[in-house]
């Protein structure tokens, strides 16, 4: 009874609850972690950034390859235990070079997991359900990610690198988990693929190189990705040092009181909105999601220029939560879209080659930006971020206009 198999769309739930609890466990007062405990400086955090994404851009195509070539079922799982062990090592160990080393470890798990979960479901359901079921994975993502932003405030008071470790025990709980539970009926492997690895590698590679050249819209695709990854870092890495630097926050609160409750608070939006989306939005209409992903893309260009011109707590609060919820309404609409045009052979690996330009984008963005907002200030950097998004509004505008 115990190693009996859950239903496919059941564990895909289950794990995203598991890894949004874990992961905004890890992730709400991380950056908080960085700053104080270990006192690194705005480039040093850019940096950190800059090692996960280029681990991510180095690994992401090998690891999706062998996802499709094996099993997405045992990749997902060796990513959980890689992001586990990473979380718990930074946690641990608040050292500049061991911080570094732990975003090698879990930015090589992250690939694993990342082509690998969504070419599972959809392998397991259809592309219509697996649609449905990336919206409704987001929804339940707000909602549970209460407890981990909860988890992580009180754990901070004891010490501000326990809410990383008891995140890293968590991915580490749900990697058993899947061993036991997780399905896979409807993937087959290729048998001989244990004889020439990199043959095999190279033929599926080349196999989602030929579908990016049958379909060109996915060359657009890729470089949106692009973007939007040069653009994230610096909201990814910069913003609490903003908050508690330049814009100054109320002292009524801890800054780790209040990060914890600008994050419920964003995730409580972003759940009503989310369930808006899968009411209004046709996610099998191509169209329709551009429309909606374009009108995002803009809203984030001003929400996140807005933040790095504000002058005061309140103006500031108020353009970070935009960015936040539009972020995180792009990611399922994002991840839906691209999913229209991939076939089933190589959808890990053309998903991964999706993510690797997300890393090249963060790879190029995060270091270049790190320098200006270490040399003429955080709020320029910002600013800058949220211009870079500019041409993919307009690479939007021409998808939908073909």
């Amino acid at each position: 009874m115990f190693t009996r198999n859950l239903p496919a769309a059941r564990v895909y739930l289950i794990f995203v609850a598991v890894t949004t609890v874990s992961f905004s466990t890890f992730a709400t007062l991380s950056a908080i972690y960085r700053f104080q405990t270990a006192q690194l400086n705005p480039f040093q955090l850019m940096l950190i950034g800059t090692v996960l994404e280029l681990t991510v851009f180095l690994f992401e195509v090998p690891t999706g390859i062998v996802a499709d070539l094996y099993s997405r079922r045992r990749s997902v799982i060796i990513g959980m235990l890689l992001i586990g062990l990473g979380f718990l090592l930074e946690g641990a160990v608040p050292v500049f070079a061991f911080m570094l080393l732990a975003q090698v470890i879990w930015g090589l798990g992250a690939t694993f997991e990342s082509g690998a979960i969504d070419a599972w479901i959809t392998d397991e359901t259809s592309e219509k359900e697996a649609a449905d079921l990336f919206l409704q994975g987001a929804q339940i993502s707000s909602l549970v990610s209460f407890l981990g932003i909860g988890l992580s405030v009180a754990l901070a008071s004891l010490y501000l690198g326990l809410p990383l470790m008891v995140g890293g025990l968590g991915y580490l709980l749900l990697a058993l988990f899947l061993l036991v539970k997780m399905p896979e009926n409807h993937f087959h492997p290729d048998r001989d693929a244990n004889h020439n690895l990199w043959q095999n590698m190279k033929t599926s590679f080349g196999a989602g190189l030929n579908l990016a050249k049958r379909k060109p819209q996915l060359y657009t695709l890729f470089i949106i990705t692009a973007i939007l990854g040069a653009s994230s870092e610096t909201f990814d890495r910069l913003n609490e040092a903003h908050f508690i630097a330049d814009i100054g926050m109320p002292g009524i609160f801890s800054p780790a009181v209040w990060f914890g409750l600008i994050s419920g608070g964003s995730s409580l939006i972003i759940l009503v909105l989310i369930q808006r989306l899968r009411n209004r939005v046709d996610t099998q209409s191509h169209l329709a999601v551009t429309r909606v992903l374009l009108i995002i893309n803009v809203l984030l260009t001003v929400a996140i220029i807005g933040f790095g011109l504000a002058g005061n707590f309140v103006l500031a609060l108020v353009c970070f939560m935009a960015s936040t919820m539009l972020r995180s309404l792009n990611g399922p609409l994002y991840r839906a879209w691209l999913n229209q045009a991939l076939e089933p052979q190589t959808r890990a690996t053309v998903m991964s080659m999706n993510a690797q330009m997300d890393a090249l984008g963060q790879i190029i963005g995060g270091p270049l930006l790190g320098l200006i907002a270490r040399a003429y200030g955080m709020p320029l950097s910002f600013v800058l971020a949220g211009l870079i998004l500019m041409p993919a509004s307009w690479l939007y505008l021409r998808i939908r206009r073909s």
